[in-house]
């Protein structure tokens, strides 16, 4: 679009000798010769004028405009165009209207009742007058604005007063919004971006109700401050809560180097107090193998997620985990530092463990002599709290390993001697150590059935360990665990693929196992699939104790399916005991053309209730989208339902702001 407007703004001729059906003139700075073709040409050297009538057609540098008359005055700069004026450049960029006058040393202009189309963009705008302030500026009277291209136009934006930069932001005052040729907003502002790389600019508003929180709506401006980062700026009102600021900033240093952080903050008038929470991560790759990976997650009260909380897998959450990992790989381990910090949010935070810090060695088993290899492991951790028991560990997990082959099968050994020496407040210097072995077999076995390939693979491992030597230590972590094991472990996995290109239909793992020195049976698990198209697939897992008189200790299962234009369903059953049993159903059906229902139900068989019930209705569109959302939601903590209104809309062209470039995830 520059470069029509810079066309027609620098147009000036050189003088012919005499008139005709074709003449060109040639003028520095423009790209080649100017050509005016009409029906009647008319040249006045003297005072200095071209007159074109009659199918006018004046091309250059790749422009072209047509109109009825085209007259050129040379003292003044001025263009004049009158009847069926149409500009258009070689990208597709479009200037229409009834009559056109430019200002060639001003750069200014105006084009009666006319159209503005930008071609890249897809954008198209119209008034009663458009104004030609600049380059590449205009203001339009009595006018509109669209991104959708379809007849009668989807949705617009109409205003007394459209202020157009290219590159820029149009600017609506007295603006109404349209949808099919109906009204449904009216705003005395709205500004939208007109290119389609990342664009500052305010979002969509987004507005709902909720029975315990009031009514809701957010506004957020996006601030693309460069092209690896930017950042968005939001303001929430709860009627029943107060104002919410949000702040989220996103940034990517290199294609290896990453990440987002996001603040909000609440001043809840219901508790008089200041509520907030911090969360993001950032992930660092770099070419010597090392890494670098942190993750912040934080409120400043433990009721903030479940209070403020819109999933319930958010409402439900009992901690939070905050850390900081630095490692680099290399043949013979991973040198790591760890700081692990976790908010507690159902139970007392002062007796919640930290790990503040950890370094050591991740051993990678590296050759010693032929199939001997060694695994050096060490760990040096601080454990803190501020009530209970706390201190240091130095754990100490040196292994020797060898893996061989023999007719098929696959062996392997390991054995190592685990050595922990602690320091810990109020209780002195402890030591514990024990020895450790484990020998396994592998193998696999495949034949061809038809058009399928069946596999299994069967596996045995046999576990050894002494009660261990030394003091009696705390119990920080499984680290910690010392006791005499003599455990045989078995596994079974099973796949039936296809024998074309070897995707799986179905499969089968089936994992046990036998203490012998306490002579009984360990738990079952057990995983399966059936996938018999890509449109749908059946997976449950379960495990159980066959010790014990009520055997399962958690199972679940799930079935889903896709249709071929889009529909979705699924129901799935979980148990665990002791804790839950529900069941989770939900479907999204494609209505017509461009309509979409969605359902989710959860129900506790355990409380004979439901849990969460989700009713949504999206409008899709290649022009918009507008989504309507219903909740219920029971909140345990008041033995009651919440309930939950949201409307969305997105506009091609207003709702996809923040989009990353191919260097940003």
């Amino acid at each position: 679009m520059k470069r029509l407007v810079a066309g027609v703004l620098w147009l000036a001729v050189a003088l012919p000798a005499a008139g005709a059906e074709v003449v060109r003139f040639h003028r520095p700075g423009l790209e080649g010769p100017v050509r005016f073709e009409a029906d009647v040409l008319r040249v006045d050297r003297d005072g200095g004028t071209v007159d074109a009538r009659g199918g006018v057609a004046v091309r250059w540098g790749g422009a072209v405009l047509t109109a009825d008359r085209v007259a050129y005055r040379s003292k003044t700069g001025e263009v004049e165009a009158s009847g069926n004026v149409d500009l258009s450049d070689e990208e597709g960029n479009r200037v229409r209207g009834s009559s056109m006058r430019l200002d060639l040393d001003a750069q200014t202009g105006e084009l009666g009742e006319g159209d503005l189309w930008i071609a890249r963009e897809g954008y198209h705008a119209w008034g009663r007058s458009i104004r030609k302030t600049g380059p590449g500026s205009f203001v339009l009277e009595d006018g509109g604005f669209t991104a959708c291209p379809d007849e009668p136009l989807s949705w617009r934006i109409e205003a007394e007063r459209v202020e157009v930069e290219l590159e820029g932001y149009p600017v609506g005052r007295g603006a109404s919004f349209w949808v099919d040729g109906v009204p449904v907003l009216y705003t005395p502002y709205i500004a939208f971006p007109v290119k389609t790389r990342r664009q500052s600019g305010f979002l969509m508003p987004r507005v709902g109700y909720t029975s315990r929180q009031g009514f809701r709506v957010e506004n957020r401006y996006y601030w693309a401050a460069a092209d690896n980062y930017d950042l968005t700026f939001g303001l929430q009102y709860r009627s029943r809560l107060g104002w919410t600021e949000t702040g989220e900033l996103r940034y990517a240093i290199t294609d290896q180097r990453s990440g987002r952080f996001r603040a909000e903050h609440l001043w809840d008038r219901s508790q008089q107090a200041n509520r907030y929470r911090l969360e993001g991560e950032h992930r660092a790759r770099y070419e010597n193998g090392a890494r670098l990976e942190a993750s912040l997650d934080y409120t400043g009260d433990s009721g903030y997620q479940r209070d403020l909380g819109d999933a319930i897998e958010t409402r439900g959450q009992e901690r939070l985990r905050s850390y900081v990992l630095a490692a680099r790989d290399s043949v013979w381990g991973a040198p790591y530092g760890l700081a692990d910090y976790n908010q507690n949010l159902r139970d007392e935070q002062s007796h919640t463990l930290q790990v503040l810090p950890e370094v050591g060695i991740e051993g990678r088993a590296f050759p010693l002599l032929g199939p001997l290899a060694l695994e050096p492991t060490v760990r040096a951790t601080r454990f803190w709290r501020a009530t209970g028991e706390r201190g240091s560990r130095l754990a100490l997990a040196p292994v020797l390993s060898a893996e061989t082959e023999a007719a098929g099968v696959g062996l392997s050994g390991r054995a190592g001697y685990r050595q922990n020496l602690y320091d810990t407040a109020g209780e002195g210097s402890v030591a514990r150590g024990a020895a450790v072995a484990e020998a396994g077999a592998d193998a696999t076995l495949w034949r061809p059935v038809g058009a399928w390939v069946h596999t299994v693979e069967p596996g045995i491992r046999f576990l050894w360990e002494e009660d261990g030597r030394g003091g009696s230590p705390p119990g920080f972590d499984r680290w910690d665990a010392f006791g005499a094991r003599r455990q045989a472990r078995w596994l079974l996995e099973s796949r039936v693929l296809t024998a074309a290109d070897l995707d799986p239909l179905a499969g089968l793992d089936l994992e046990g196992g036998y203490d012998l020195r306490a002579d009984r049976w360990l738990p079952y698990r057990v995983e399966g699939f059936w996938s018999p198209s890509p449109r749908f697939s059946i997976r449950g897992d379960g495990a159980w104790d066959p010790q014990v008189q009520d055997p399962w200790l958690r199972w679940a299962g799930r079935a889903e399916g896709r249709s071929a234009r889009g529909d979705r369903a699924f129901v799935g059953v979980r148990y665990v005991k002791s804790d839950v049993t529900y069941l989770d159903g939900g479907a999204e059906v494609r209505l017509g053309r461009f309509f979409t229902a969605e359902y989710r139900h959860r129900y506790s068989l355990r409380d004979s209730r439901t849990v969460e019930a989700i009713y949504g209705l999206t409008a899709r569109h290649p022009c918009w989208a507008l989504r309507a959302l219903y909740s219920e939601n029971f909140r345990n903590e008041d033995n009651r339902y919440e309930r939950r209104v949201y409307v969305e809309l997105q506009l091609k062209g207003l709702g996809n702001l923040g989009s990353w470039k191919r260097v940003l995830p």
